[in-house]
């Protein structure tokens, strides 16, 4: 690690991204490497196809939304206010029909149907018949992974020192062997891997199913002709005349929490402006972002600082070129897996919904990036009030691109939920002893329709494990969930269906806030 971290900090060559990808197209043409991909692909999959990216204006949603023309307050920047009692406003909501009082299953994606279908089917088997269908999914799994390590060996030898630096733990031909065999559509998705992630400029689209097409900005500038030696000069000149001034409130804590990154080998530095310089070829060849410091409450009142990097003012944002976009899933989630689940194992029996997150640790760190210049930002150093930089291997938080590498990066690096969020993975499933839904899901918003007999076939994505040589366990408990009771329906107490009494509504008033 030590040798890496100095080969890090000292200017060396570094292989261009074309010439990484046709290297890793040479390791991948090998007959060991289709060999893998067939074994795979003998695995069956519980659907087969998939839906083509949507537009914004196309997509749809179980419950629809709520229009917002004409809510918000512009001066205030609030929702506006439609009623000026909390009491009145619980009321009139309580006695409204809930959009979730009747869900139609029917009308859901065929790959959360048949998911829910696999899952449901161990229910009585006993805990044996799930423990023989891990471990038969592990074996093939970690057979292929081992086979492959060879390769995952010539191709590390081929990735820029700055990316290898995060991917040194993939086997990146298990990577390609894993989105071959199911024909996923984002091909160069083990290329990113091993060349980086595109951070500035025209970032290709991946075809990722469920991310929804975004027109191009007609024209952008090239990041290279911003005048970028005069821009890194000023951004040096203003952290540090901005802590002299005492505008930097929280300089303390920006600084430990980067050193922290540095410290865990998410981040390097701290370099002064020559520094860079030479690290990076040039004082035009490198462009700082400002890192600023974002407030937080937190439940206990106190503020949390978390720090960010405005690559708005940079100029980051408006050099890159998106034609796609991530889209989330929504908060009716859990209760439309619900809703499924009872269609499938009825109301009887001793059951209730568990859901909760998986929390992906440095999530966009975790995506290395293919030019590591246009990762720096600027902060000061508060022992000696001078401005200094760091650069990440990995993506800063608020560039356009990191959302949609990161959603990239999920499916080969960890069990999927039926999600599209970013930072954590939904997860959901009844409280019996059955493996979790999110083992059965490839991605949302793309179905695989080549039906498989539950419960011998293994899941969509072959309930995949992360891939640094080792399988996940599929746990049937999370230290994160939370036990909803979803598939209970609540019985409405003798006499209701009319807004609560007043006095009732008031209790439940001071119980919520």
């Amino acid at each position: 690690m030590l040798l890496l971290l100095l080969s890090l900090a000292a200017p060396v060559p570094q292989p261009s991204a074309a010439s990484t990808a046709e290297g890793l197209a040479s390791i991948l043409s090998s007959s060991l490497f289709h060999e893998s991909v067939a074994r795979l692909r003998e695995l069956p999959l519980l659907c087969s196809g998939y839906a083509e990216q949507q537009t914004a204006s196309s997509r749809k949603t179980p419950l629809g939304l709520q229009p917002t023309k004409g809510l918000m307050d512009e001066t205030m920047c609030l929702v506006k206010a439609v009623t000026s009692s909390v009491v009145d406003h619980i009321a009139e909501a309580i006695a409204l029909d809930h959009p979730l009082a009747s869900l139609h299953t029917a009308a859901e994606d065929d790959d959360l149907q048949a998911a829910v279908g696999h899952v449901a089917a161990f229910a009585g088997l006993g805990h044996s018949a799930l423990k023989e269908h891990r471990h038969a999914l592990a074996t093939v799994l970690r057979r292929v992974e081992r086979d492959l390590r060879p390769l995952s060996v010539a191709a590390r030898a081929i990735m820029p020192s700055s990316v290898r630096h995060l991917s040194h733990r993939y086997n990146v031909p298990f990577i390609a062997a894993l989105v071959a065999s199911i024909d996923w559509p984002d091909t160069a998705l083990a290329e990113c891997f091993c060349a980086g992630f595109p951070i500035v400029g025209l970032c290709p689209v991946s075809g990722v199913p469920s991310f929804v097409v975004v027109d191009r900005p007609p024209e952008i500038p090239d990041i290279r002709g911003l005048g970028n030696a005069a821009w890194n000069r000023a951004l040096r000149d203003r952290v540090r005349g901005d802590f002299s001034a005492g505008r930097c409130p929280h300089a303390e804590v920006l600084w430990s929490k980067t050193m922290e990154e540095v410290a865990k080998g998410l981040c390097f530095g701290p370099f002064t402006l020559e520094q860079m310089d030479e690290r990076f070829g040039g004082s035009d060849a490198w462009r700082a972002m400002l890192r600023f410091a974002v407030e937080q409450t937190k439940p206990d009142g106190t503020c949390k600082v978390r720090p960010c990097d405005d690559a708005a003012s940079s100029l980051h944002n408006e050099a890159t070129s998106l034609g796609e976009t991530i889209a989330c899933e929504t908060a009716d989630f859990p209760a439309r897996v619900a809703a499924l689940f009872v269609e499938a194992l009825g109301l009887d029996g001793d059951w209730s919904m568990l859901g909760g997150t998986e929390d992906v640790e440095g999530a966009y760190r975790q995506c290395p990036v293919r030019t590591p210049q246009f990762t720096a930002f600027a902060l000061v150093d508060p022992s000696t009030g001078q401005g200094r930089f760091f650069f990440l291997p990995g993506m800063n938080l608020c560039v356009l691109p990191s959302g949609a590498a990161m959603r990239r990066r999920c499916p080969p690096s960890s069990i999927i939920s039926s999600s599209h969020l970013i930072l954590s993975h939904l997860l959901a499933r009844p409280s019996v002893s059955l493996p979790p839904l999110s083992s059965h899901l490839l991605h949302r918003s793309s179905p695989r329709l080549r039906a498989a007999p539950p419960p011998a076939c293994p899941s969509s994505l072959l309930a995949l494990s992360r891939l640094e040589s080792h399988t996940s366990s599929c746990s049937s408990s999370s230290s994160s969930q939370w036990d909803g009771c979803l598939g209970q329906p609540v019985q409405p107490a003798a006499g209701a269906g009319g807004p609560l009494p007043p006095a009732a509504v008031r209790r439940l008033c001071d119980a919520l806030l």
